[in-house]
């Protein structure tokens, strides 16, 4: 699809641009500070929400464009994430704690395994819903033509790789309760799902998108 040619950029969309670019270089400065794994997955829970105003206001600009949708899946990839890190606790709990806790209760998997998808959906990597929802913004940002914007969404998603790698690798290595065990089985079954069948989530993301459009 040829680009569309936006029409100029209304002041509240400029702020809302402008807004989203700063909270997202700050939460992204913020999380490579690796002050704490918990602070780690909230900067970059913020990180993703700022890209969320990203994308609605691409969509605010051009709303034919990929924006709503990108928007839309950004969103439900927070989402996730941000379950994923309360359910399984990798933000409350530090390594060493984590490994007292497998000693005494015996090793456990699924804890960590639901930190580690949790940490791809913010980064926006496959095989996650993440990944779908930043190649959608990315290309929402340039059908309105901000490649300066594209550049700064991924240079973050890269800053906060090592952070990220260190938070995941902090996940408590305890068992999971069945109630949280079964809350983390879904959501991670809901994260991968949409992201090895993205046409479920894109599917979501346009009925979302529509509401919100009123169309």
């Amino acid at each position: 699809m040829s680009p569309q040619t936006p029409s100029p950029i209304p002041l509240s969309v400029l702020f809302a641009l402008i807004f989203g670019g700063l909270v997202l270089v700050a939460a992204t400065v913020l999380a490579v500070r690796r002050a704490a794994p918990r602070a780690a997955l909230g900067w970059l829970v913020i990180a993703g929400l700022a890209q969320v105003i990203l994308a609605l206001a691409a969509g605010l600009v051009l709303p034919a464009g990929d924006g709503p949708r990108a928007a839309a899946l950004q969103a439900l990839a927070v989402c996730l994430a941000g379950a994923l890190g309360v359910v399984c606790g990798s933000h409350t709990t530090t390594a060493a704690q984590g490994l007292a806790r497998g000693a005494a209760q015996g090793p456990g998997r699924l804890a960590p395994a639901g930190a580690g998808i949790a940490y791809l959906l913010l980064l926006g990597l496959p095989p996650t819903t993440g990944f779908h929802a930043k190649v959608l913004m990315c290309l929402a940002l340039l059908q309105v033509g901000w490649t300066g914007m594209v550049v700064l969404v991924l240079a973050a998603s890269a800053a906060s790789l090592p952070a990220a790698l260190w938070a995941a690798s902090s996940a408590p290595r305890s068992r999971l309760g069945w109630g949280r065990g079964t809350a983390a089985v879904a959501l991670v079954a809901t994260a991968l799902a949409t992201g090895l069948y993205p046409h479920w989530g894109l599917a979501a993301a346009s009925r979302i998108a529509r509401v919100v459009l009123g169309g």
